[in-house]
């Protein structure tokens, strides 16, 4: 038995890549149903707040130990919470507050540059629906595109070169700041 022809045409490829790329179908977790999720997110203050994506991920540590972290990003922030206990949010970014995104393809590592941070690295096979899902919500609340650099090593992922001089003035300037944060490349 042969498969029913969609039409095959361009039209069809694209409806599907759009599918692909819906915020909808990245909550692994289905945090957008999980009571203590939901609480955690209300408790930011931010009205209609939704869940965008959400995955078990690890988060890779200052001293390159990696911990299972849940990972969601909502329309307005970034939650690690604990895997085991999803009551407990280990930190809460704001995505108005991301700088760039950094990402090492070959080892499926990513990391988040936040304006003042340290930034934060995580590992997961989702990197690429993860980076671009970040992308999607920070250019939905700002009106802006959200830096991606590929970059060939992880221990480039969180060195001050991987974030262009370029952001870090846009950013610095848009809070006010009088200087250049210390994470700047001479």
């Amino acid at each position: 038995a042969q498969a029913p022809d969609r039409g095959g045409g361009e039209g069809d490829r694209e409806e599907e890549r759009e599918e692909e790329a819906s915020p909808e179908d990245h909550d692994h977790l289905c945090a957008r149903l999980d009571a203590r999720i939901q609480k955690l997110i209300h408790l930011s203050g931010t009205p209609e707040e939704t869940v965008v994506m959400s995955a078990i991920v690890s988060k890779i540590n200052s001293y390159g130990k990696a911990q299972q972290r849940a990972l969601v990003v909502t329309s307005h922030h970034i939650l690690n919470i604990l895997p085991d206990n999803y009551s407990r949010c280990k930190r809460m970014i704001p995505i108005v507050l991301l700088s760039s995104i950094s990402r090492c393809m070959g080892e499926s590592q990513f990391a988040i540059h936040v304006v003042g941070e340290r930034p934060y690295r995580f590992k997961t096979s989702l990197t690429p629906q993860a980076c671009s899902l970040l992308q999607y919500a920070y250019a939905t609340l700002t009106s802006r595109k959200l830096h991606i650099s590929d970059v060939a090593t992880v221990n480039q992922l969180t060195s001050a070169s991987s974030v262009p001089r370029s952001l870090i003035s846009r950013v610095t300037s848009a809070l006010g700041a009088s200087s250049t944060p210390s994470t700047a490349p001479p």
